[in-house]
């Protein structure tokens, strides 16, 4: 939109706009910029260029202010200004303007005040609108800050009211101007007084300070108030209104004026009177206490409440071979434990909360180190201040190698647990976050990114389908909800579209301190496949009827057993896979009726374990037997167990699942002596045989290794040993390709040279390793072997010059043929015009002269065939590596057809073609032509005279390979007469029709050469097939 010529010159714009003071625009009617004062392009970071465009177009909304509206609000106001012909005066606007570059580019928060004028002509129609602004920005941005302030003021005075009531201390506040004092209520609390006892000047404190400490305290107080001091703090004895005295702390701040007067003291009493008396009376148990803790065998110790430790028992000095507490016991902490032990004990002390770690400490006996439980408790005094650490340390060291002899099955069996199909999450609050997710629950929904997002927006394809409204069900009640192969349509691969499942699964209620519900507990067992197994049997019961509730049983049947338990261990929920496994009922389930079904061997570790985690919070694992109600069989079963936790860290309720774990039981077990037997194996093989971890650590070698090289295993150990004793020509190249395949998970394989240890000769091995993949395709291992090969490397050598020799021969032959074949053509033709000659003058008396004339033209022919055969054999060894492009099939077959097509007509032949699975092949156009050429006049040659020949041509893909089909109704050939000469020099299945017996050796020949290969499928009397497979090199 451009300005119109004629308003422009109507008005001499920009000499107005000079004389003018403020911000004004003038527009066109149509919304066009005439002009714009100095002072408005300052204000919006404009300049001239804007003159001629339209005013939206240079003032858009913000885009980052969703809620921004500026550009509505103005348009109607200009188009009311405009339309009604009178002035309109907007409303305070907040109306964002774009900064120069320079300035930063982006928006500039704007205020601005808006008056808008239409300009009429004398015919009352309007020439123009004034918009005229004013800048409020600054103004907008002192009130805000002006409000801020006066807001924050007032939340510090109510934030002060609230913690004087909320303290348990003796807040007061003394005007040091007018001499008056105030006092919270913990005044009257804590002494006893009513309100009209107390005094509010400055007597109702000294006068209550207890004499021996009142001239003390009041010189204190005034020093640091006369000398310019901020903090004054004494402890002394003030007077209760029962008359006796409380030991209290007081403390209290000066504030000043800028010039240093002091104008008021705010402070804050701490009755101390209960915790001096505990700590007399814990002084006088103090030797009651160490000599109790003298008579136990584990290490003990007592700290003060800032942590020093004052005291050890004798076993303490015994195992460390410390004299004295002052000796400290950092050193006698291992090295590495140090920091973690400070920062847990520094934790405890700040926190309040009881000190747990596990440390190693050095034994003075032999300098060894062994792992401690260290467990420390505070002792407070009435008011719940802490006195001391009571401490002992626990000799664990036989438990940690327990613990590091089971790790490696442990890890074995977690990450078959990993995998197991139950799904879980948590969801809190109002708004239902997505708290807490286990991968398996991630994966169900397509790997989306569902942590801390509302349910609803998580997982929106949930909505039309009811589930929500359990959720609320939930939340609402309290109560939990349990569905059973219940469907529901899931975007399972984060890709829009809903698949359908069906799944069991548990909505179960997060409690508060309060027992309200704050969140929801979500526990899922894909079920999938049952239910369409299910689906299949109810398709059955029609027929089936009389097992159909023992179908259902089995159907109902669910791979996992759950359970949840409140905090106190209590089990309260049992999944329906426990009636089902333990044939057994809720009422003898109830509470510990799992006890009745456990093996007694179990029973006394299983609850040792569970109390453990019940008292620590720690998940829950443990693998014990059950068994059924009926029946003494156990099997093994993988107990896992996690707390559920509110917010603030307090435990809910316990969630655990029973995995049958009885085959990998016995797998282990299989493993172990897979392992043996694998070691035996590998001693028992001639090669050398060794194992590396996933990173290329070689950790183990069998002993002809140790024998060949003469290093044992521990010195060949490692990630560059091997290669140390590579031929120093092969070394480079070895460890090369072996990283290669550490980087890629590729085969390894490599030739060098290594030195018997026996004669320090270097000899030839062939070295080859394969990963081992776990069930999700990660390495976890390398096998690999180093197979002797001097012996096949010195047979290589020979064989190659032996083919070179080959070769010179194969050259010589070929040049012999090519020059046999073309020396000997000019005496044939020439001996053929002689006779033609002959035949022209000569006669012949003989009554066989016909015959005889016959005979020599044959045999005539058959040598000028036999010399043009050996002649194309020449030509196509020569053009077997001839140049390869892509050949259009139904193409190539018309021109075999145009060439032989008097052939094809005299026999009435037909020729049909389906190259549609591959129109075309990659490959040399001559030869293919030539492999064409001989099956198609072949079957047209051999073909019965019983009907009339049909060839027809399909072409399909295979694999790596383009497979040719050609078949035909003819004569058929004897395979098992002639299969195994099939595509011999000269060979013939039929002597009715002239030829060499070349044409299928070239074809063989030509095939193979290209890395392809020919089958032969004959009937006789009903026709042949020939299968051509092509190498597809296009690939």
């Amino acid at each position: 939109m451009n300005a119109s010529p004629a308003l422009a010159s109507v008005l001499n714009l920009q000499t107005v706009v000079q004389e003018l003071p403020g911000l004004h625009l003038f527009l066109s009617p149509d919304l066009i910029i005439l002009e714009a004062t100095d002072a408005y392009l300052a204000a919006t970071f404009k300049d001239r260029s804007i003159i001629g465009k339209y005013i939206f177009d240079i003032f858009p909304d913000n885009p980052d202010v969703p809620e921004a509206n500026g550009v509505l609000n103005l348009r109607q106001s200009l188009e009311y200004a405009r339309d009604q012909k009178v002035p309109h005066e907007m409303a305070l606007q907040r109306y964002d303007v774009t900064r120069p570059q320079e300035l930063g580019g982006g928006f500039e928060e704007k205020y601005w005040q808006p008056y808008n004028k239409p300009v009429l002509n004398q015919q009352g129609e309007v020439t123009c609108l004034i918009h005229t602004v004013v800048d409020v920005t600054q103004e907008q941005r002192n009130m805000k800050e002006t409000e801020r302030q006066s807001k924050q003021a007032q939340e510090n005075l109510e934030r002060f009211q609230l913690l004087a009531r909320a303290t348990n201390d003796v807040i007061w506040d003394w005007n040091l101007q007018n001499d008056t004092i105030w006092w919270n209520d913990g005044f009257k609390t804590i002494f006893g007084y009513r309100e009209e006892e107390i005094e509010h000047d400055i007597n109702s404190w000294y006068g209550r300070i207890h004499p021996d400490d009142a001239t003390r305290v009041v010189e204190g107080i005034h020093h640091v108030i006369d000398n310019g001091g901020t903090n004054w703090h004494d402890e002394y004895r003030f007077r209760k209104a029962d008359g006796s005295f409380a030991d209290i702390f007081d403390r209290g701040i000066i504030s000043r004026t800028e010039e240093g007067h002091p104008v008021r003291m705010i402070g804050a009493m701490l009755d101390l009177t209960e915790k001096n008396r505990y700590a007399a009376q814990l002084k006088a148990s103090e030797q009651h206490v160490r000599a109790l803790l003298e008579g136990i065998p584990e290490i003990s110790w007592v700290a003060r409440a800032n942590g020093y430790i004052y005291y050890y028992n004798k076993a303490w000095y015994d195992y460390t071979g410390n004299t004295s507490p002052d000796e400290g016991w950092d050193k006698v902490v291992h090295p590495d434990d140090l920091q973690s032990t400070i920062a847990v004990w520094t934790n405890a002390l700040q926190t309040g909360k009881e000190y747990v770690n596990e440390a190693r400490l050095r034994r003075a006996a032999d300098g060894a180190y062994h792992w401690f439980t260290m467990r420390a408790t505070p002792l407070h005094d009435d008011q719940g201040e802490i006195l001391a650490w009571i401490g002992v340390d626990t000799d664990i060291q036989e438990q940690k190698d327990i613990q590091q002899k089971l790790k490696e099955r442990d890890e074995y069996v977690q990450r078959m647990l990993a995998q197991a199909p139950v799904q879980f999450a948590v969801l809190k609050g109002a708004n239902w976050l997505v708290d807490f997710a286990t991968p398996q629950f991630r994966q169900l929904v397509g790997g989306r990114n569902i942590l801390g997002k509302p349910f609803r927006e998580a997982l929106p394809e949930l909505e039309p389908q009811g589930f929500f409204e359990l959720v609320q069900k939930v939340y609402t009640t309290g109560q939990a909800h349990v569905g059973i192969l219940t469907p529901a349509h899931l975007d399972r691969k984060g890709n829009g579209e809903l698949e359908l499942g069906y799944f069991n699964f548990v909505y179960q209620p997060l409690f508060d301190e309060q027992h309200a519900v704050e969140g929801v507990m979500i526990l899922i067992v894909e079920v999938t496949e049952q239910v369409r197994v299910q689906e299949e049997a109810a398709k059955l019961a029609q027929e089936l009827k009389t097992s159909h509730e023992r179908t259902l049983k089995i159907l109902d049947a669910l791979p996992h057993m759950t359970f949840t338990a409140q905090p106190d261990g209590y089990v309260d929920y049992y999944s329906q896979q426990w009636y089902n496994y333990l044939q057994t009922t809720q009422e003898e389930l109830n509470g510990w009726g799992w006890e009745y079904f456990i093996h007694p061997e179990d029973i006394q570790v299983t609850h040792a374990r569970w109390a453990h985690s019940l008292a620590t919070g720690e998940p829950y694992m443990i693998e014990n037997r059950w068994r059924t109600k009926h029946s003494n069989e156990y099997r093994w079963f993988l107990v896992r167990g996690v707390a559920v936790r509110d917010e603030n860290g307090h435990i809910t309720m316990w969630v655990g699942s029973h995995t049958d774990i009885q085959d990998q039981k016995q797998m282990l077990l299989a493993l172990q002596e897979s392992t043996q037997n694998f070691q035996f194996l590998a001693d028992s093989m001639p090669q050398l045989v060794w194992t590396t971890d996933p990173h290329g650590y070689h950790d183990y070698f069998n002993k002809q290794w140790v024998e060949y090289t003469g290093y044992d295993v521990e010195a060949s150990k490692g990630t560059q040993m091997w290669n140390n004793l590579l031929h120093p020509d092969d070394q480079e190249r070895s460890f090369s390709r072996w990283r290669h395949s550490l980087r890629t998970g590729e085969p390894y394989e490599v030739e060098y040279r290594f030195k018997r240890a026996a004669d320090g000769q270097w000899r030839w091995f062939l070295g080859r390793a394969l990963p081992q993949r776990d069930s999700e395709g990660n390495i976890v291992k390398w096998f690999g072997t180093c197979t002797e090969i001097e012996d096949q490397k010195r047979n290589e050598e020979l064989m190659e010059q032996t083919n070179r020799e080959l070769r010179s021969i194969n050259e010589d032959l070929d040049s012999f043929v090519y020059t046999a074949s073309h020396d000997l053509k000019l005496p044939i033709i020439n001996m053929a015009s002689i006779f033609q000659e002959l035949m022209k003058t000569a006669t012949f008396q003989d009554p066989d002269a016909n015959l005889l004339i016959n005979m020599f033209n044959r045999s005539l022919r058959q040598i000028q065939g036999t010399i043009n055969d050996l002649a194309e054999i020449v030509k196509v060894q020569k053009s077997i590596d001839a140049h390869q492009e892509e050949v259009q099939l139904d193409t190539l077959v018309n021109e075999v057809q145009y060439s032989i097509q008097d052939l094809l007509q005299n026999a009435k032949a037909t020729i049909t073609c389906d190259f549609s699975q591959a129109p075309s092949l990659t490959f040399s156009r001559v030869n293919l032509k030539s492999i064409f050429y001989n099956l198609i006049s072949n079957a047209v040659k051999y073909s019965s005279p019983d009907r009339a020949p049909h060839v027809h041509l399909q072409t399909a893909r295979q694999n790596e390979y383009l497979v040719l089909k050609v078949q035909d109704n003819g004569l058929g050939i004897d395979l098992e007469k002639h299969g195994a000469k099939m595509f011999q020099m000269f060979k013939r299945f039929h002597n009715h029709v002239d030829g060499s017996g070349l044409g299928l050796y070239i074809l063989n020949r030509i095939v193979q050469k290209n890395g392809g290969y020919i089958e032969v499928d004959s009937t006789l009397h009903q026709g042949t097939t020939f299968t051509i497979y092509f190498k597809n090199t296009a690939q």
